[in-house]
């Protein structure tokens, strides 16, 4: 486990590679990176809120989703920018994501 020093003035490699290894330690973020492919959404990245949160959590010895009250997944289609489009991903998310539960919260807001 990844726990406090990260090496915040060291090289870029060091630093990716750090947080790469706090994201693993995420179950949340592990799932939803796992199953967001499928959805198949253009252009998706997860909001950088739950990433910066999960850092510090891990650099104070807190539990990784403490303060996290949501997980954003992102993604732009700019050939259809119509709430039709955006429902249909809504609906792929509540169906793939809905089941990834991390501390007893549920995913709902995407």
């Amino acid at each position: 486990m990844i726990a406090a020093g990260i090496p915040h003035n060291k090289d870029l490699n060091a630093q990716i590679y750090f947080l790469e290894r706090i994201a693993e330690q995420s179950e949340v973020i592990r799932n939803i990176l796992r199953l967001a492919p499928g959805l198949r959404m253009p252009n998706w990245y997860l909001g950088a809120g739950c990433i910066a949160q999960t850092v510090w959590n891990v650099q104070h010895g807190f539990d990784l989703t403490h303060g996290i009250k949501d997980y954003d997944l992102v993604y732009y289609d700019p050939s259809d920018i119509s709430y039709k489009g955006e429902e249909f991903y809504i609906r792929a998310c509540l169906r793939s994501l809905l089941m990834v539960c991390q501390a007893g919260h549920i995913l709902t807001t995407f």
